[in-house]
């Protein structure tokens, strides 16, 4: 896959040796100008991000196509805006961090291993108001949940440690809601659908059976970044206060919009790693607390497509 990626950032134009930080996020049905066209509301605030992160980071940022703003700083060498991007597979597969809030672009980012950040600054409105929850986000996002643009650039510059925290869930995760992304669901589609339709015999399909096709890897690691003196002490710094923040209390119950019904001989999943260690702060959201009600067996609709 290498090569691949080289050729992707090449075409995009990002510059080389820095890790790719993505910002995808969804829209908001209470903002817009007119029927279809969405406002962007941007939160980050791009001169305190740049300022922390420009050195070894690049930000990428993909409009969801419902909206018509401009990406606010792009084109200026830390700013990429790449929502005209043909293929989010391609995007995918050069970030290091991910970064969205409620889409379902979850779903397809974990396959990659590389850790993932919900921007939920509006999480109340979005889950009362606006459209709420098909599972219990809040308890099962396999990435911390932040507020503010500070925070937000905070776990970056520590996405280290951030990402060592949220492994167990991380995996979870994966296991919860991937189980079927092993590079074959499509063969197997073609296959039933030649099957049902007297076009293939069905001891000559090909695709390996759900469950048969072993799908551990070592996923590709972050792009490795280089230290200055300055900003290695900067990073002890920052990282010196995380530890000093008061720990994060146990979070309320999360709020669904539609509570799904266990379904026979199903399982509440169990928390894992109960006891972690409180290295970030509260507003850095560590994983306490139990792990949400995930949807019954069979339903697989999650809100919010990126395309």
């Amino acid at each position: 896959m290498e090569p691949r990626e080289q050729e992707i950032r090449r075409r995009i134009g990002l510059p080389e040796g820095k890790r790719v930080v993505l910002y995808a996020p969804t829209w908001r049905d209470d903002q817009f100008y007119a029927p279809g066209k969405y406002k962007l509301d941007f939160r980050i605030e791009l001169e305190d991000a740049r300022a922390r992160l420009g050195a070894d980071h690049v930000l990428m940022v993909r409009r969801h196509p419902n909206v018509v703003d401009p990406v606010p700083g792009a084109g200026d060498g830390f700013v990429f805006d790449v929502s005209d991007y043909p293929d989010m597979a391609d995007l995918s597969l050069i970030t290091d961090v991910m970064i969205t809030d409620y889409s379902s672009l979850m779903f397809d980012y974990v396959n990659t291993g590389r850790p993932i950040l919900f921007f939920t600054y509006d999480l109340d409105h979005y889950r009362d108001t606006l459209r709420g929850f098909y599972f219990d986000f809040e308890h099962s996002a396999p990435g911390p949940l932040l507020y503010t643009s500070e925070d937000l650039v905070a776990a970056i510059r520590d996405i280290d440690r951030i990402q060592e925290l949220y492994a167990e869930r991380y995996r979870w995760f994966q296991n919860e809601f991937c189980d079927l992304d092993d590079g074959y669901a499509a063969a197997r589609l073609a296959d039933r659908m030649l099957v049902s339709g007297d076009d293939l015999a069905p001891e000559h399909a090909q695709a390996p059976a759900v469950g048969t096709v072993d799908t551990r890897h070592a996923a590709r690691a972050m792009t490795p970044i280089r230290w200055s003196p300055q900003q290695w002490f900067t990073a002890q710094r920052s990282s010196a206060e995380l530890v000093r923040a008061t720990p994060a209390q146990q979070p309320a119950p999360a709020h669904d919009a539609a509570p799904p019904q266990q379904t026979a001989g199903s399982q509440t999943p169990q928390q894992p790693h109960s006891q972690m260690p409180q290295l970030m702060p509260a507003r850095l959201q560590q994983p306490t607390g139990r792990l949400g009600q995930t949807p019954p067996t069979g339903d697989r609709t999650h809100e919010g497509v990126i395309v």
